[in-house]
């Protein structure tokens, strides 16, 4: 990839690895708007060194319309959520998050980590099958005891102003238990579309 940034001083592209991590995350440097662009003094001095990307307004990462931040903002300061990442290093994208019939719900955050986690507990959940009912989506809660985990998924419905899914992913995750507590319910606007792969 061409460079990008001011003068063209910084690569399109990059891989990120945290102190003590193998783990690369890559970023596409022409998704990051930041004011480390702009003053690169700012962002590098000596002897300081990034926690977090990408949930700072310092140093976003991914798309960031009003919407999207708004998206963020309520991911990222969900009890649920904080609970789950914690004070994990991390790389935080948001994109928009539609509808199977392409309806702007909110916003999809990929919340990658460094550093594998565990997750036990209860976390709400979306699907897009036929429980959704001639609805966006439907929204349950279910119970998780994973290993292994190296990125989390967040779906904020803008519309609800609250996170309706939080998905613990990963490379290499093991499923300890693994249960629904709540089934799934219709939610959102109405959509009779169908997802692909939705079952």
């Amino acid at each position: 990839m061409p460079p990008s940034g001011p003068n063209g001083t910084l690569p399109g592209a990059v891989n990120l690895v945290a102190r003590g991590s193998a783990r690369k995350v890559f970023v596409d440097m022409f998704f990051v708007e930041s004011s480390c662009l702009a003053n690169t003094r700012r962002c590098s001095r000596p002897g300081h060194r990034w926690k977090v990307a990408g949930d700072s307004p310092m140093a976003p990462v991914g798309l960031t319309d009003a919407r999207l931040r708004a998206a963020r903002h309520i991911a990222l300061q969900d009890p649920i959520a904080r609970r789950v990442i914690g004070n994990a290093t991390r790389i935080v994208e948001v994109a928009p998050w539609n509808s199977c019939g392409g309806v702007f719900l909110g916003g999809m955050l990929e919340v990658m980590l460094f550093r594998p986690i565990h997750v036990s507990g209860d976390l709400p959940f979306v699907s897009f099958g036929k429980e959704k009912r001639g609805r966006a989506y439907a929204d349950g809660t279910i119970h998780y005891d994973l290993s292994g985990v190296d990125q989390v998924n967040v779906n904020v419905d803008l519309r609800r102003h609250r996170v309706v899914g939080i998905d613990p992913t990963g490379t290499d995750v093991h499923a300890l238990d693994y249960h629904v507590v709540k089934r799934p319910t219709p939610e959102g606007p109405r959509d009779s579309a169908t997802c692909p792969n939705s079952g």
